[in-house]
């Protein structure tokens, strides 16, 4: 039985980004430098403009300079209360400035808005993450959004949100309480000259406020601009009827509303996909763009902005930011270049567009096809990387056993071979005809689209056409035939010939013994074809699911399975990988499991096990011989690989349990240790005695140095410790889990004599304070402290005490403070601290301050807090409290 449950036990992977993932430049020349699709647009006063792409925010300066002010590129959550260049962002959106100069973004796959003070630290000011409608009536960071679309502010301070998939705009007063202004929550068009709260819209994210307090939004479904005037009743500001240029704007037809804007005369901008409209002070509407003068092409106009010198600044799809000025004159002030690819350098050295296929060569060779630039990209063994071929679009990459490559190059596929240091130019081998009949030579065949290729050791091609679904063969003869495919639908055909089968392929792979092996999107199925060409299905075929969360089959018969193949591959064993949403399947000795992904999008887990991993819209998947798997996470711009591994255990990060960052471990750190297999299947909290809490819980022990940790829960993926006090000196420290399910690799982790951290409502170490007023309520923007009075923080990372700390012990007796000075400022000035140290009948490690509030203070929902525990800060304008003047 031991041996048993030896061999079944799947095969484990560890994930790391293989290719891709180097930022975009923190400065660069904007014309010459790749901007992916901007999806939000704003100028500020001193002639700079602000945009949101590829999960970072610039800025473009009168001089042509583009510089990278917020996000690495890479998709996530992460970053609230340090640099906003180091944040992670996760398809940004609408953007912002106010008055200050803060900028607010709209995170919508996050479900948060940020703000980057101008000083550079972001921070959450709205949204707690999840997916929803709730909070109106209290803080905005506790709130629950829904894909927020845009951001706006007002003269007053007012931030307003376009809750996109809530069919709502939000408003967030400068004391930080959210509420709803308009929308009922139903999508439609309903409820013009009456109360806004009571409307339908539809999805959105153009939004703008003008100087009295109006908001206009783009209601784009409905064809409209609205206006929700001060006095909260809604209108149609353009749009709604058949009339054109040059009559009223709320008789005027738009089409589909994108971006609108205001200028300081009150005049209205609007964005209807190839055009910008403007509407008067008159209430007349007329075309900015596209007019008669202006001869270069505009292929999609997206969100758009009016700068002080009625400069309009808009995002035009192809990967531009443009301007136009009143003079009509049309200038490209960012973009396109081309994502950076350092000849004969390493991989993650480049950043990639969008890599949709990867294929990998019997002699360790992966190639990389990237379709926003129609780059082929072959890392060699050796680890450098370079450009090999220009096909158009290749959706499609695949080799055979000889060192050729073949792609999809529009209506063609092209072959080359690459194992050269200069690889010859690209024969094409199969489409560029006008016939779509078989038994014809296949240059002379005519496709609408090959969206998948496969290679057999005998010199057979394979290729799906989008515009069949049908598989075509292309032996080494040149002769073109239909392979498998082309029956009625409901005819699977499962053991007769693969041409009476139905079927509707989307990925193609092939083995060692010449099988080839059909991702069936339709019928939920991979299909196998023998040589001979009889078609069987080897996983997939259950019922598709008709309640969510549903039973997808893993660990059972891979034929009893949901499956939902977006990409295969099959190994030199004939283990089949199949890659679907954002996870990574396989199936072994006919049994099917996740290997990677946990379902949801984002850009997590390197270093640790896969299946804790996030994918955000993978859409290539490849194997090596040596087993490791090649996965093109597309949305993400980079390649990932998974490596396998016999450690049952492993660590993927110690974070700060107060910022949930890789911040510097402490002695006496309150932290939590991510992984997998690091104790049972749900959560089990240590229960403490009457004076400390115990170093295992449920079988789990974790080390620090060799030396045991106090427990505070533990479970498979996660567990909460308190770094022991003996740690200290050097500058790092090795963390070991011990589980039922065995030993971890040591996972090293930075260490420092102070490394503060305050707890937050929202969890993350930024945002609004996790603080207790002197009454004994819990601080909120309305429920605010009063100038002149107490109110207690709580903070872990303080270092070393004194008395010395003891490892899980409970405060009571004599009170342990930092050895090192603790300063707190509010509001920018220095508040006095009345009492630093332990948290009574708390657990060490858990440091409570209670500052006195200066009456200098301005009062408001967003007064700055910085905790300073020696010379390090929490950093300046990431966290705040709520103070009144009474």
């Amino acid at each position: 039985l031991f041996f048993t449950t030896l061999l079944a036990r799947p095969q484990q992977y560890v994930i790391s980004t293989f290719a891709g993932g180097a930022p975009p430049p923190l400065s660069s020349v904007a014309t010459d430098t790749f901007i992916g699709s901007p999806s939000g647009v704003t100028t500020d006063g001193a002639g700079n403009s602000y945009f949101a792409s590829v999960n970072c925010v610039f800025r473009v300066d009168s001089k042509g300079t583009l510089t990278r002010i917020a996000g690495t590129g890479a998709s996530g959550y992460g970053g609230d209360g340090f640099a906003a260049t180091s944040a992670k962002l996760s398809e940004p959106r609408g953007i912002a400035l106010d008055g200050s100069g803060n900028i607010y973004v709209a995170d919508a796959a996050n479900g948060r808005i940020r703000r980057i003070t101008p000083d550079g630290i972001i921070a959450t000011v709205a949204g707690n993450g999840g997916f929803g409608f709730s909070g109106d009536g209290g803080p905005a960071v506790t709130a629950t959004l829904a894909n927020p679309g845009g951001v706006a502010v007002d003269g007053a301070g007012n931030l307003f949100i376009y809750d996109s998939s809530n069919l709502r705009i939000r408003k967030v007063s400068p004391n930080g309480i959210i509420r709803t202004i308009a929308g009922n929550g139903e999508r439609g068009f309903s409820g013009d000259g009456g109360p806004a709260l009571n409307a339908s819209l539809t999805p959105g994210s153009g939004i703008a406020a003008d100087s009295a307090g109006n908001v206009y939004f783009a209601d784009t479904s409905n064809q409209r601009i609205r206006k929700i005037a001060t006095d909260g009743i809604i209108t149609t500001a353009a749009g709604g009827g058949t009339g054109g240029d040059g009559g009223p704007a709320t008789q005027a037809s738009l089409g589909f509303v994108f971006g609108v804007a205001l200028d300081s005369a009150g005049n209205l901008y609007l964005s209807t996909g190839l055009s910008i409209r403007l509407v008067g002070a008159d209430g007349l509407i007329s075309t900015l763009l596209p007019p008669a003068a202006i001869r270069d092409p505009i292929a999609g106009v997206g969100p758009i902005t009016v700068d002080r010198s009625g400069n309009v600044i808009f995002a035009d799809v192809t990967g531009r930011i443009r301007r136009i000025s009143p003079a009509l004159d049309l200038t490209v002030l960012a973009g396109p270049g081309v994502p950076s690819i350092p000849p004969n350098q390493g991989p993650l050295s480049a950043r990639l567009g969008y890599p949709s296929s990867v294929a990998a060569d019997a002699a360790g060779n992966i190639l990389i096809g990237d379709v926003n630039y129609s780059w082929l990209y072959c890392v060699r063994p050796a680890g450098t990387m370079n450009i090999i071929g220009h096909p158009q679009h290749p959706f499609a990459v695949a080799v055979d056993s000889s060192g050729n490559y073949y792609a999809a190059d529009g209506g063609t596929i092209v072959k080359a071979n690459f194992t050269g240091s200069t690889p010859p130019a690209p024969m094409v081998v199969a489409g560029g005809g006008t016939s779509t009949a078989d038994d014809i030579p296949a240059t002379s065949a005519l496709f609408f689209a090959p969206t998948a290729l496969a290679a057999d050791g005998s010199g057979n091609l394979f290729l799906i056409d989008g515009g069949a679904d049908v598989v075509r063969k292309v032996p080494a003869s040149g002769i073109i035939t239909t392979f498998a495919g082309g029956a009625p639908k409901g005819q699977l055909g499962d053991g007769g010939p693969a041409t009476a089968a139905n079927m509707c392929p989307r990925s193609l792979a092939t083995d060692a013994a010449g099988n080839l092996y059909i991702g069936d999107i339709c019928n939920g199925r991979i299909r196998k074809v023998t040589p001979s060409g009889i078609i069987s299905t080897v996983a997939g075929g259950a019922p598709p699911p008709t309640t969510f969360p549903f039973d997808n089959g893993d660990g059972g018969p891979a034929t009893r399975a949901v499956v939902s193949p977006r990409a295969i591959a099959v190994d030199n064993s004939g283990d089949l990988f199949i890659l679907e949403g954002a996870s990574v399947r396989k199936v072994s000795g006919g049994i099917i499991t996740t290997i990677a992904g946990t379902g949801k999008a984002g850009y997590s887990g390197d270093g640790g096990p896969a299946t804790q991993a996030t994918f955000n819209g993978p859409s290539g998947i490849a194997v090596d011989s040596t087993g490791r798997v090649y996965v093109a996470d597309s949305g993400n711009a980079v390649v990932r690989v998974l490596t396998p591994t016999s450690k049952p255990v492993f660590v993927s990060a110690v974070l700060d349990a107060a910022s949930e960052s890789a911040a510097a471990i402490t002695p006496g750190k309150i932290v939590v240790v991510y992984g997998s297999g690091l104790g049972p299947a749900d959560v089990t909290i240590n229960t403490p005695s009457e004076t400390s809490f115990g170093t295992s819980v449920a079988g789990t022990s974790i080390l620090f140095n060799g030396i045991p940790a106090p427990m505070i829960y533990a479970s498979a993926n996660q567990a909460a410790v308190i770094a022991p006090y003996g740690i200290s000196g050097g500058s790092s420290v090795q963390v070991v889990v011990r589980s039922s399910a065995g030993v971890s690799d040591a996972f090293t982790v930075s260490m420092a004599a102070a490394s503060p951290s305050m707890f937050t409502l929202n969890l993350t170490g930024a945002g609004h304070v996790a603080a207790v007023n002197r009454d004994g309520s819990i601080n909120t923007a309305d429920q605010p402290a009063r100038r002149g009075d107490f109110i207690s923080l709580y903070a872990t990372g303080e270092g070393q005490t004194f008395p010395a700390g003891k490892d899980g012990a409970l405060a009571n007796g004599v009170l342990a403070k930092p050895v090192l000075p603790v300063h707190v400022t509010i509001g920018g000035i220095d508040a006095p601290v009345a009492y630093a140290g332990a948290a009574p009948t708390e657990v060490s490690g858990l440091m409570q301050v209670v500052v006195y509030i200066p009456a200098q203070v301005q009062p408001g929902g967003y007064v700055p807090v910085e905790l300073q525990v020696g010379p390090v800060s929490t950093g300046k304008g990431a966290a705040w409290i709520a103070v009144s003047d009474q």
